[in-house]
């Protein structure tokens, strides 16, 4: 990917539609046909789509810099905050159906606790990834003098870190 101001602003697009469209699907639970001490295993439906999250800021970090990950970030947080407030403002809404009003809160309602987890383990786990990213990257080079052979450590490293603590923390709240 070339480093540029268009490549960087197609990355933060990304990154928020991947984010926004998560919580959205978080709510539909999959059932994967896998069992384990005889209950199945279900996942919800941002497995499908959060992990991108964490390869973009992943990208970005390792093309424009730690900061420039850690903005997106940020913008995240806003699209996300926007998106919950516009959800939640739209539930509001008169409606023309019982009907349809059932069918959004169930889909969409969000509940406080819901929202809290999911943007503090969201906020928390980012930034973490981003640090140990970049933490992990800084040292590989000092010690090789590239980042030839070393990249796979700190990309796949940070995402297993910040995925457990993400989950972890949303899990706990």
């Amino acid at each position: 990917m070339i480093k540029s101001e268009k490549n960087l602003n197609i990355m933060t697009a990304l990154f928020c539609a991947c984010l926004v469209i998560s919580n959205v699907v978080a709510c539909k639970v999959i059932d994967t046909g896998i069992y384990l001490f005889g209950s199945v295993i279900t996942i919800p439906g941002a497995v499908l789509c959060y992990p991108l999250t964490y390869l973009i800021t992943d990208i970005v970090g390792e093309k424009w810099g730690k900061k420039s990950a850690n903005r997106i970030v940020w913008i995240g947080l806003a699209a996300q905050l926007l998106a919950t407030f516009i959800i939640m403002v739209t539930q509001y809404m008169p409606t023309v159906s019982a009907e349809t009003q059932k069918a959004y809160d169930m889909l969409l309602g969000q509940n406080w606790i819901f929202t809290l987890g999911s943007l503090t383990a969201y906020l928390i786990s980012q930034s973490l990834d981003v640090s140990v990213f970049h933490k992990i990257r800084d040292a590989y080079i000092k010690k090789h003098g590239s980042t030839k052979g070393g990249r796979w450590i700190w990309n796949n490293a940070s995402t297993l870190t910040s995925q457990l603590v993400d989950t972890t923390i949303f899990c706990v709240i």
